[in-house]
Order: structure tokens, then sequence, then C-alpha cells
């Protein structure tokens, strides 16, 4: 792992831990509605994608980031599948918080943090890979996908070492939704008591 991609997770964590913390304070206001209980509902079904998605995605680019590359698989949908997957993991997290304010604020920094991101990282591709990038940029989207179809092929090489730590990454979604739905039932019962309480 370059130090780049080292302090990008450091990063990442650290607003993790922040945005956790703060909200063992915030009270959103739907909570004990029905409401906050199907976002809920649907913020688990995203977690769960994400955690799939990024497994899936983490067969195709582990131990391969910076030797070939990858168009196949979840690749050829979206050039940025990790990141399109744990976008819907912090979607899904903050539905389960039950926010709508902190679910477009998080949403916001995201793609606030992430897009430039991900161009300086092209910008990198761009020079790795020459044409070969420039013609993968022209026909697959930078994040959301347009189609469905994806290309997968009939047989793949793994590099099993690289892959583990990347499955175990996905955890944290879980881990995060569990939490912080945790807190969001503490609140329900009266044991956490917020500072403030947002929509």
């Amino acid at each position: 792992m370059d130090k780049f991609t080292k302090f990008r997770k450091m990063l990442s964590f650290i607003g993790g831990i922040g945005l956790f913390v703060a909200l063992l304070f915030v009270e959103p206001v739907l909570t004990g509605t029905v409401l906050q209980t199907l976002m809920g509902y649907v913020g688990i079904l995203l977690v769960g994608v994400a955690m799939a998605g990024r497994a899936y995605s983490s067969v195709y680019i582990s131990g391969y980031k910076t030797q070939k590359l990858i168009t196949q698989g979840p690749y050829s949908i979206t050039r940025n599948p990790l990141y399109f997957f744990s976008l819907l993991g912090y979607i899904g997290i903050m539905l389960a918080f039950g926010s709508i304010t902190i679910l477009i604020v998080v949403t916001a920094a995201f793609l606030g943090y992430y897009i430039p991101l991900m161009r300086e990282e092209e910008r990198r591709l761009t020079g790795a890979f020459g044409d070969e990038f420039t013609q993968y940029k022209n026909r697959v989207p930078l994040l959301f996908p347009r189609s469905t179809k994806i290309d997968s092929p009939e047989d793949y090489s793994v590099k099993t070492p690289s892959l583990l730590p990347n499955i175990f990454d996905t955890v944290w979604f879980l881990v995060v939704y569990v939490l912080l739905a945790g807190a969001a039932e503490l609140h329900n019962l009266g044991v956490l008591h917020s500072v403030i309480r947002i929509l």
C-alpha cells in the first residue's frame, strides 16, 4: 500500500470516528417513527449490497491495482466500483441512523472528497496506461453505472494475499451500521440524551 492510500485510509478512519462520536449527541426528529424503521430496513439492505459489491470488486482489483488496467467484472460498468459501493454503504448507514439532514451532509461530503480523489487517480492511470485508459474512460462512467451488463470473464486469476485484507475492510460497514443503529436505539430508550435534534 502506497503512502497516499495509507493517508487516505487514515483520514477516512478519523473522519468516521469523529462522525460517530458527534452522532452520539444528535437525535433525529424521526426517532421512534415508522419512517425511521423503514429507513433502517432500506439502510441494512444497502449496507449488504455495499459489502457484497466491495467484496466482488476486490476480487478483481486486489494485487493488480498498479500492474494492469482492470476493465472486467464491476469495473466494466463503473471505473470506481469500490467507491460506488462505499457510497451505498455510507447512505445505508446514515439511513439506519434516521436523519435526512445527516444523510445529505455525509453524501455531499463523500462526493466532495472522493470525486476529486478519483480525478487525481485518473491522471496517474492516464500516465501509466495511456490510450488504453482513455478508451476505457470514454466507454465506462466515473462512478454511477449506466448499465447493469457486467463483462464477467469465464476464468480470472485472483491474488488471494492481497484480497483477504480488502475483504475484511468490507466488514467495517456492518460494524458501523450496528453501532449507529445501537446509538439510535439508545436514544429511543432515553439512555442517550441528545444535545441537538435534527431532521
